[in-house]
């Protein structure tokens, strides 16, 4: 069993899938994280800054192994190993931009890992195993702190999501869509690849009629302003009553 945690090609199919008990577990924890932590680098920001610099050392660094160790074993060719995926290039990039503090890059790169980090966190695809091996369990963390570091690096930095800043996750997204054709149309032809899920659909649902590429750009969307509005919003209000109480 001791070596089972370390195999990538461990499988037992014994798992309850989504939306079971250790599913919920993950959530729970997550959003537990979100708060505790957030208060607690709010008021300790040096201890909040060595904590995004550690953890994203750790994530790049097991990423860069795991992926050299995929393509040694032959488990995917050199350029299959490349990051492909949304939140396997963010995975590399929200790093970058933590540790060097890469401030105009934030807004595109800590919404787009927001989004991804849900969606991958709501959708649960880590539980067809009863046994969770340290891939499982990496690839878990990693999209948990796709969510949590833009969060606590709120509480430790000036960074705030600003509405006027919008059109950057639109670039990003952009940027980040061509990347994935270019894997899926030019690049893996013969292998039906299907990066960021446009060739199939990801989604546990479909409605009938509409295209799946159509629901997608729904979900971002929603994603976008929630990620961007609320906070405007909050500020907004937040603004008015001091106004307010100054009148009084």
């Amino acid at each position: 069993m001791f070596l089972d945690f370390f195999n990538m090609f461990y499988e037992d199919n014994l798992g309850e899938g989504s939306f079971g008990i250790r599913h919920f577990i993950w959530i729970g924890l997550t959003i537990l994280l979100a708060f505790i932590l957030y208060f607690l680098f709010k008021k300790y920001k040096k201890a909040g800054r060595i904590f995004l610099v550690s953890t994203s050392i750790v994530i790049v660094v097991f990423r860069i192994i795991k992926q050299t160790f995929r393509a040694i074993l032959g488990i995917e060719a050199v350029l299959n190993v490349l990051p492909w995926h949304m939140c396997t290039v963010l995975s590399f990039l929200m790093p970058i931009v933590i540790i060097f503090n890469l401030k105009k890059l934030k807004p595109a790169v800590y919404s787009l890992g927001i989004m991804g980090g849900v969606m991958t966190l709501l959708l649960g695809d880590y539980f067809y195993n009863e046994f969770l091996t340290i891939y499982e369990l990496e690839g878990m963390f990693t999209h948990s702190m796709l969510v949590l570091l833009p969060i606590f690096d709120m509480a430790v930095s000036s960074f705030k999501f600003k509405l006027k800043e919008a059109w950057q996750c639109v670039v990003g997204m952009l940027t980040l869509l061509a990347w994935a054709s270019l894997a899926n149309e030019v690049l893996f032809v013969g292998q039906n690849p299907n990066y960021m899920y446009l060739k199939e659909n990801a989604l546990p649902f479909e409605v009938p009629g509409v295209h799946y590429f159509f629901i997608y750009m729904a979900i971002y969307f929603l994603f976008l302003l929630m990620i961007f509005g609320i906070p405007e919003l909050h500020r907004k209000i937040k603004e008015k009553r001091k106004q307010l109480k100054m009148q009084i």
